[in-house]
């Protein structure tokens, strides 16, 4: 008889726990859930802020270059003469490479053979 009670009350012990666990489940699922809102809030209200920062940051970029025009175009010099000088370059090294690729292929393979240079026979 004494076995059959402590059997009910483990099994009811058992359910307690079961029960009590998924209510703090179910609660803390709530918790995260509201903290979410929060959250998503939070960051529509930051990028709002940073969104209108740059737009203010940006109007007044523009005010002031437009007081200012020989800095504009001393700031657009500054940047389009390294770029001219970059593509200039890589023009002419393509340039080179082909020619040299043209001299060397252009040769008959025995002529190309027989003229290699090496450093015994200099």
């Amino acid at each position: 008889m004494q076995y059959e009670w402590d059997i009910i009350l483990q099994k009811v012990s058992e359910e307690m726990k079961a029960d009590t666990a998924k209510a703090i489940a179910e609660a803390t699922a709530e918790v995260e859930r509201a903290n979410e809102d929060v959250h998503i809030r939070k960051l529509k209200a930051e990028a709002e802020q940073s969104r209108k920062r740059s737009i203010a940051h940006a109007a007044s970029s523009l005010v002031a270059a437009s007081k200012n025009p020989g800095q504009v175009l001393l700031c657009i010099w500054y940047i389009a003469l390294p770029a001219t000088g970059i593509y200039t370059a890589a023009r002419e090294v393509a340039k080179l490479c082909r020619v040299l690729l043209e001299q060397a292929l252009g040769k008959p393979k025995l002529i190309r053979e027989t003229t290699r240079k090496s450093v015994l026979y200099q």
